[in-house]
């Protein structure tokens, strides 16, 4: 029997042994694991600021990119009204044009006497041998018959027209003797086409004696406030 609780007794001892050397061990376990967790978390907390930090920067630069894109948005919207603008006051400036190119054709067609009297003053002027006179209808560098002359050379060259005139009524196509040309190019210049009656001495031959036809570029002076004769050139028709 005493042997008996002795075995008992010993193995009582040895499970309580065992038991105190597993709860040991296992402690000892629980501790690894929890200070292996905590370096975990510690590095999961790092983790997640780290992740955090760089959400913030990726956050600022997207405001950053938004600003920049209402800025650009902005200055578009900007430059759009800018270029509308722009092309309203072109189109305003081309319909002025416009209206002022046709208010001068429609100036430079009432202006037909008045070139005809200057046209005619200077015809008169030179048939009357007022050759100095004729002068002062001509245009600062005028040219006639593609020459420029001084004031003695055209008053030499003029002499040898005896009698010229702008001749009355019309030919036999039935064309005016005195005519504003539709093309016209500097808007203070007048192109007309002039058929004249003239008489010149034998050496002259740049007007034919009897009918001919003239082209005379009328200029306004605008410190004179009149029309000067800019160039005459023949155009050879009887």
């Amino acid at each position: 029997m005493k042997k008996f609780v002795t075995i008992i007794v010993s193995f009582l001892v040895l499970f309580i042994f065992l038991m105190v050397n597993y709860l040991l061990w296992d402690k000892e376990n629980l501790l690894e694991q929890r200070d292996s967790d905590q370096l975990q978390l510690d590095w999961l907390r790092g983790q997640n600021l780290a992740l955090q930090s760089t959400i913030d920067q990726l956050e600022q630069k997207i405001k950053v990119l938004e600003s920049k894109s209402d800025l650009q948005q902005s200055n578009i919207i900007d430059l759009e009204s800018k270029l509308r603008l722009a092309a309203e006051k072109e189109s305003s400036i081309t319909n002025e044009a416009n209206k002022a190119k046709e208010a001068l054709s429609l100036y430079k067609s009432l202006m037909e006497d008045e070139l005809k009297r200057v046209v005619s003053q200077w015809f008169a002027d030179i048939s009357a041998n007022r050759f100095e006179d004729s002068f002062v209808y001509l245009d600062e560098g005028f040219i006639l018959w593609n020459k420029q002359f001084g004031k003695d050379q055209y008053i030499e060259f003029i002499s040898d027209i005896e009698s010229i005139a702008v001749r009355e009524g019309k030919n036999n196509d039935n064309i005016k003797p005195f005519i504003i040309l539709k093309e016209q190019g500097d808007p203070y210049e007048i192109i007309t086409r002039i058929q004249v009656t003239s008489s010149v001495k034998g050496n002259f031959r740049d007007i034919l004696t009897g009918n001919d036809t003239l082209e005379i570029v009328f200029r306004y002076n605008a410190d004179l406030g009149n029309w000067v004769i800019k160039s005459v050139s023949g155009l050879r028709a009887g």
